[in-house]
């Protein structure tokens, strides 16, 4: 069985209170939060971005976290924990890429409103998009 290979980032974003958000960013697993006025003072940048940690073994967006205190895995909604960070109108992009030893290969973003609202969209829906406007059945790009 092959093991799934994933790569993850944000667009950039404001947040409403930067060191709240770096504690929170700080207790997910594998996530690295960066800003796009360079430098490292990233308690007084203006614009925020979430991606996996350079380290992290692909594993995609977070979805859980290990609890070492009660030896449990815990499930996160982790853009509805992004989308209370937020400032007010402000969106957050997440986007995810990976393959399983190129058997599968996968894409899907969902953007995520300050206000909790999102809109998600999936690379396999192209198979329905074709089928909708083309009339065709086209095969699985997987075997």
């Amino acid at each position: 069985m092959a093991n799934y290979y994933a790569a993850w980032r944000s667009n950039y974003f404001k947040v409403k209170d930067a060191q709240a958000f770096k504690e929170w960013a700080d207790h997910m697993p594998d996530v690295r939060v960066c800003h796009k006025d360079g430098g490292d003072d990233i308690d007084n940048a203006d614009l925020y971005a979430v991606m996996q940690n350079e380290y992290t073994d692909g594993a995609g967006i977070p979805s859980f976290f290990w609890d070492e205190e009660t030896d449990e895995s815990i499930d996160i909604d982790f853009a509805g924990e992004l989308a209370k960070h937020l400032q007010d109108g402000e969106v957050a992009i997440l986007m995810e890429s990976g393959a399983e030893k190129l058997r599968y290969i996968t894409g899907y973003a969902v953007a995520i409103k300050s206000d909790g609202s999102r809109h998600s969209i999936n690379l396999d829906d192209i198979y329905d998009w074709v089928n909708s406007n083309w009339g065709v059945n086209p095969t699985l790009a997987c075997y």
